[in-house]
């Protein structure tokens, strides 16, 4: 189950929040039950419907969210936030990061990192 997991982010480039090994790496050896948890959580997103707005832009309740995400999409009860090109080191990072975020309870949750948006989000050219 484990290895079918991580062989469904390959077409993402998904990394989980500790981004471990050269980008594309295909050793998951380092990841852990909570990576697993989260791999899972972005590949459901990544079966939904999405249209992404620039975060600027948007009416969305971003009030306590830390720095400027780059684009922003309201999915069920949940903001999420994308960020681009934030990440700057060794190995090469993705270039996106995700969080989403629990309004009711002000909580985030990081959801990783990837290259290569899923087909079913859009977002503003």
């Amino acid at each position: 189950m484990t290895r079918a997991l991580f062989e469904a982010t390959r077409p993402y480039n998904w990394q989980p929040v500790e981004h471990y090994g050269p980008e594309g790496s295909d050793d998951s050896s380092e990841w852990d039950e909570q990576d697993y948890i989260t791999a899972t959580e972005f590949l459901d997103l990544a079966e939904k419907e999405i249209n992404w707005d620039r975060s600027s832009a948007t009416g969305l309740p971003l009030a306590g969210v830390k720095g400027s995400p780059d684009y922003a999409a309201q999915v069920d009860e949940h903001i999420l936030l994308m960020g681009e090109n934030i990440w700057l080191g060794f190995p090469d990072p993705p270039q996106f990061t995700i969080v989403r975020c629990h309004p009711g309870s002000r909580k985030t949750q990081q959801l990783g990192h990837f290259d290569n948006w899923p087909e079913k989000w859009n977002r503003p050219l």
